[in-house]
């Protein structure tokens, strides 16, 4: 009967040291920074301890996501942050994190954790229009003499406590089992090694934050509208006309007007101003677009008549914020652009189904599917809607009629 009694309380005090081995500094909460227009959060962030999550998606190389971590030390012990990193190195995506040097006891402390897409992941590298990856960062609480944080299980008075416990009780219960079989003795031998080895060991974890990262990169495409207008400037003025980056312009020799009467200083050049815009954002195939509405300012002349062989106009006016809304999906205007530009947008024959054009113009003669099938056109307005095809997109003016 004593001899159970005994085995009782030596087995539970297996379990005494792992009360003793919890250290109280943990993560508290996660914040989002900053975040780029195009980047996905499939899930929230999660923690627990000092180990957290992320689960990311990228669609435009250049964009990146920053979290604040806040963690807290609950204890007395100040430590120091390793400036050591483990995360992998990536080949197409930068992982970083930044973090003040202590940790002070019984305070908190921020740390940034950074991803960012920033090299274009070749097209072999994509399987089913997504590239995935993984990371993982191990950082290390020291101790401010640099010494790695390893909690022991049992210390100082406790531990003294606990073996004076353990020996006291392992005696006697030797004393009590010879007088049984030697079939008693040996099991109380191997349980007594087994309890010296929680008492004089070390936790196995130690002290760190572990950051894991999961990221996905969709495959995306690009949606570019092409537009011109016209204008009219005086030699003078076309030698300081300012456009922006995205704006070229060619100004005729062989076209002018001349405003009020005919004289030199008043004769006005016809220039063209060709415009070329990306989407700022970048859409994976299947992923709903919204067409883009633009402003544009522009010169027009009024009054114009011809006069001797002359072209004569009352006056020359400057129209602001001229809303650019009615577009196409015109076979006619790309195979032009790309000829123009050198580039390679390109058009299917299914891409009217593909593309799922909607919220058009109820008024339009024929339906999509004809319009496409006899003369590759789809005309549409700003805040129209269609589905992303698996090639870059070129929008253009509709056509003259």
């Amino acid at each position: 009967m004593y001899v159970k009694k005994l085995l009782f309380i030596l087995f539970s005090l297996l379990f005494i040291p792992v009360v003793f081995a919890k250290e109280n500094v943990s993560i508290e909460k996660i914040e989002l920074v900053s975040k780029d227009d195009n980047v996905l959060v499939n899930s929230e962030p999660t923690f627990s301890g000092l180990e957290m999550n992320y689960d990311i998606a990228f669609k435009k190389v250049g964009d990146s996501i920053k979290y604040k971590v806040l963690i807290k030390n609950d204890t007395s012990n100040d430590y120091k942050i390793s400036s050591e990193t483990s995360f992998s190195k990536s080949n197409y995506l930068k992982y970083e994190y930044e973090v003040s040097d202590i940790l002070k006891a019984n305070s908190s402390i921020e740390v940034l954790v950074t991803i960012t897409y920033n090299k274009e992941i070749v097209d072999s590298e994509f399987v089913n229009e997504r590239y995935d990856e993984t990371n993982k960062a191990v950082v290390k609480l020291l101790t401010l003499d640099n010494e790695e944080v390893n909690p022991k299980t049992t210390s100082g008075a406790m531990l003294i406590l606990l073996l004076v416990i353990v020996f006291v009780l392992y005696m006697g219960l030797v004393i009590l089992v010879n007088k049984k079989s030697m079939l008693i003795k040996i099991p109380i031998l191997i349980i007594g090694g087994m309890l010296i080895i929680p008492i004089f060991s070390k936790a196995l974890e130690e002290l760190k934050i572990t950051v894991n990262v999961k990221v996905e990169v969709l495959k995306t495409y690009k949606v570019t509208y092409s537009y011109g207008y016209y204008g009219y400037y005086t030699k003078e003025q076309i030698k300081n006309i300012k456009v922006p980056e995205n704006t070229t312009y060619n100004c005729s020799d062989d076209q002018f007007y001349y405003v009020g009467s005919v004289s030199e200083e008043n004769k006005y050049y016809n220039c063209l101003f060709s415009v070329v815009v990306d989407d700022p954002n970048r859409y994976y195939a299947g992923e709903d677009v919204t067409v883009l509405e633009f402003e544009s300012d522009r010169i027009e002349l009024e009054g114009c008549r011809q006069e001797d062989e002359n072209d004569i106009c009352d006056n020359i006016i400057e129209v602001e914020g001229r809303k650019l809304s009615s577009w196409g999906y015109i076979k006619e205007s790309i195979d032009y652009f790309n000829e123009k530009y050198n580039t390679n947008y390109t058009y299917l024959d299914n891409d009217n189904i593909v593309m799922n054009f909607r919220n058009l113009d109820p008024e339009n003669e024929y339906p999509v599917k004809d319009w496409w099938k006899t003369g590759k056109l789809i005309y549409f307005y700003s805040g129209n809607h269609f589905t992303m095809p698996k090639h870059d997109v070129l929008i253009t003016p509709r056509l003259p009629s």
